[in-house]
């Protein structure tokens, strides 16, 4: 299997961030998220807060991850990585290209000094689950939530 291409963003691929948001959104049956939201994850993408990486393959889109390194609390030294989102396009899953996408995530953070890499999974998404366990990642906690 050929390797992807990782990038960042450039300042007008918002559009193209947003489509791939609605995409994966679309494929879980979720509402997409507010125009607003993207726009900051794009702006935060931009001015390199967080990491961004669309995942190219043979000049077509794969997907994308979205992640950022960060300090445990204030005054810790010791830094994680929070996983926000990965998103492989169905023509493309069941490839490898997840696992390559997750793979140069986990590096990156790693080369960061993050220590450990958090991310959350849909309680019904056993498929991302035992992805995400194939990759290492075991269950850390609960997180629950109430509607109000």
């Amino acid at each position: 299997m050929t390797e992807i291409e990782l990038r960042s963003p450039t300042a007008n691929e918002l559009p193209l961030m947003r489509q791939l948001y609605n995409d994966m959104y679309e494929a879980i049956a979720a509402p997409a998220p507010p125009e607003d939201w993207v726009a900051n994850v794009h702006k935060q993408s931009m001015s390199r807060e967080r990491t961004y990486w669309f995942a190219f393959w043979n000049g077509d889109i794969v997907g994308f991850v979205d992640f950022k390194v960060m300090s445990f609390h204030p005054a810790s030294q010791e830094k994680f990585a929070r996983i926000f989102d990965l998103y492989v396009a169905p023509k493309f899953q069941r490839q490898g290209y997840g696992t390559q996408l997750a793979r140069r995530a986990i590096a990156a953070a790693t080369e960061q000094g993050a220590r450990a890499i958090e991310l959350n999974v849909l309680p019904n998404n056993q498929i991302a689950l035992q992805f995400w366990q194939s990759l290492g990642f075991n269950l850390h906690l609960y997180c629950l939530q109430m509607s109000v």
